[in-house]
């Protein structure tokens, strides 16, 4: 949970010095996002959150979520396909 608190605090901050304008959450949630599963499943700080120039890293690492969920779908929807005609 700490890595994760600390992950928000950085982006509420980043959010915090844009207040005079609107704020385009989705960018900043998926690099949030990145850097907590950097930081959690990969065990490192990147600091993706701050850099200008880490869009290559979120698409790279969306595609890569998204293989592993369709993986994931796949092996359940196998397994469950067996258990049906067991």
């Amino acid at each position: 949970m700490k890595e994760f608190n600390e992950c928000a605090k950085i982006m509420m901050e980043k959010w915090e010095e844009k207040l005079d304008a609107p704020i385009e959450v989705s960018s900043d949630i998926g690099f949030m996002t990145l850097d907590t599963t950097m930081r959690c499943a990969m065990s490192q700080k990147t600091n993706c959150q701050q850099m200008r120039y880490a869009q290559k890293q979120l698409r790279v690492f969306l595609s890569w979520m998204k293989g592993v969920v369709n993986r994931v779908f796949r092996l359940q929807n196998d397994v469950f396909s067996e258990r049906i005609n067991m």
